[in-house]
C-alpha cells in the first residue's frame, strides 16, 4: 500500500524499492520484467491492480504485463469492446481515472462485460506509455530537471503526461 507521507524518499525510490522486492523466481526472469513493473506498481499506487500495454498503431495493441489475473482479463477486455480507460488515455494522451459508477457510465459495455466477469473495480488509472522513457528523460534533460524528479511530477498530478509528448514534438 503506498506511503500517506511519501517524505524525502519519495515515489520513485518506493517505486524502485517495491520493484526490487519483487524477485521470487515466478517473476524474476528478465522477460517477466512487464508483470513485475505491474506488481510494482499495485504496491505504491492506491489501485488494486495493473498492466501494461503497448500501441504499435491507433489499435494494434499488445498486452506485455500485469500484475495479476483480473488485471489481465480487464485490459484485454478493453480491447474486445473497444472501449475503455486505456483506450482513451491512448487517444487523449491524458491519463484516466475513473471509480467503477464512472466506468459504468463511461464505457458502458466494458463495464458489463467486467462485471459478469466478476472483477471487482474500486478504481481504474490509465497512462499513455509510447515512448514514455525516451520522452521521460528528454523532457528532464530539457528542463534541467531530475528524471526522478519529472516521474514525481506526473505520477502525483503536478505535471501532465501529455505535456511530455507536447514538448517532445516541439
Amino acid at each position: 500500500m503506498p506511503s500517506k507521507d511519501r517524505g524525502a524518499v519519495g515515489i520513485t525510490e518506493e517505486f524502485r524499492t517495491a520493484y526490487a522486492q519483487l524477485c521470487e523466481p515466478a517473476v524474476a526472469r528478465p522477460e517477466l520484467s512487464p508483470t513485475r513493473l505491474a506488481m510494482a506498481c499495485t504496491r505504491v499506487l492506491p489501485v488494486a491492480g495493473a498492466s501494461i500495454s503497448m500501441f504499435t498503431a491507433p489499435m494494434i495493441w499488445i498486452p506485455v504485463g500485469a500484475s495479476d489475473g483480473a488485471a489481465m482479463i480487464a485490459e484485454r477486455l478493453q480491447f474486445t469492446v473497444a472501449q475503455g480507460p486505456c483506450i482513451d488515455a491512448h487517444h487523449t494522451g491524458q491519463r484516466v481515472m475513473a471509480t467503477e459508477p464512472v466506468i459504468a457510465q463511461r464505457w458502458p459495455i466494458f463495464h458489463e462485460r467486467l462485471i459478469m466477469g466478476v472483477i471487482s473495480v474500486a478504481l481504474s488509472l490509465s497512462l499513455p506509455l509510447a515512448d514514455a522513457p525516451a520522452i521521460l528523460r528528454a523532457h528532464a534533460f530539457s528542463a534541467d530537471r531530475t528524471l526522478d524528479d519529472t516521474a514525481h511530477d506526473i505520477v502525483s498530478g503536478a505535471m501532465s503526461p501529455y505535456r511530455l509528448t507536447q514538448d517532445s514534438n516541439a
